[in-house]
């Protein structure tokens, strides 16, 4: 595995360091896979080193020398979650509550379950209004602040020019276009770190890309409404979709 990775490694260096950078500016889901492996690579290599070494080593020996590299790269893989966003965070979410997970890196992937920062009010806006139209037409008031954030999409508070209180939804630029590069990431290092967790990572990944249709969510909660309210409109609420937002 690690010489089949060296020699693509070196073919791609010698497509000429223009070529790739050109590439990794143009294209958004590369440039990502760049940025992970960047951190993984050398990470993935001091564990295998460090297995290697430990070879002949009894169980509680190897145990303490994989547990100082989880200490040590724990911190380094949530810093990389962060600065990705996205997937990794939802990934993050997962593995904070995995048994196929070591301790120290569950421990610093608690925050995710959070603590999400969320992305810049801009962006946001400019996804809305290339989707609906300007939106001093769509909202008397929409809060710039968003009152969650999550790994595809946040969430802001807004009132219609009718007076109604809602809240909006809106996916990332981007979160469908990446899915399939940032799976790729994961999906190499799940088979590099632990194989017997792929089965899982599929289900998750399937769960994923149903969570990146929010046309598929707006008929569930519709449905959910239709079932729900009728009877126990006095006990829950559901949200009533706004269908000159969608």
């Amino acid at each position: 595995m690690l010489r089949t990775f060296s020699r693509r490694s070196a073919a791609a260096v010698a497509i000429g360091s223009g070529a790739t950078a050109v590439y990794a500016y143009s294209d958004s889901g590369f440039r990502r896979q760049c940025k992970f492996w960047i951190t993984v690579g050398p990470t993935a290599a001091h564990y295998v080193a460090c297995s290697m070494m430990h070879k002949k080593s009894d169980a509680a020996a190897r145990s303490q020398e994989f547990a100082k590299l989880h200490k040590k790269y724990a911190p380094v893989s949530l810093d990389l979650i962060l600065s990705l966003r996205g997937l990794y965070i939802k990934f993050g979410q997962a593995a904070a509550s995995s048994p196929f997970v070591p301790d120290a890196y569950r421990t610093q992937f608690k925050q995710l379950e959070s603590d999400v920062p969320s992305e810049d009010f801009e962006s946001i806006k400019k996804v809305i209004e290339e989707e609906l139209g300007p939106m001093d037409r769509l909202f008397a008031h929409f809060s710039p602040a968003a009152c969650g954030a999550a790994s595809t999409g946040q969430a802001h508070v807004a009132k219609l020019h009718t007076g109604e209180d809602v809240v909006v939804k809106v996916q990332y630029p981007d979160a469908a276009a990446i899915f399939s590069a940032d799976m790729q990431c994961l999906r190499a290092l799940i088979r590099l770190a632990n194989p017997e967790a792929l089965p899982a990572f599929s289900e998750f990944e399937a769960q994923l890309a149903l969570e990146l249709d929010y046309r598929q969510e707006l008929r569930n909660l519709d449905a959910i409404f239709g079932a729900v309210m009728p009877r126990y409109a006095d006990r829950v609420a559901v949200p009533v979709i706004a269908p000159d937002c969608v």
